[in-house]
């Protein structure tokens, strides 16, 4: 799962690397929100997560709200 803060918005919804690489975020979070809640909810509308969440990479997460990263690192030890 990849993740991006809204308020990066270098590549809009892309992850964008030094080289040029670019690669969709599953989910774009916006300051405040719940990380937890928010992959919770992408799980339940999306058929292929439907077994669970492996693995979150969160893309510039210094543009995180500080209570989210610590929500996302509870749902990560919780399956």
């Amino acid at each position: 799962m990849l993740v991006k803060s809204s308020v990066d918005t270098k590549g809009d919804d892309q992850i964008v690397s030094r080289l040029g690489v670019t690669r969709r975020a599953d989910l774009l979070l916006s300051p405040g929100q719940d990380l937890r809640v928010a992959l919770q909810t992408l799980s339940a509308q999306r058929p292929d997560l439907s077994v669970g969440v492996a693995c979150v990479l969160i893309d510039e997460a210094q543009f995180l709200t500080p209570g989210a990263g610590r929500s996302g690192a509870g749902y990560c030890g919780a399956g």
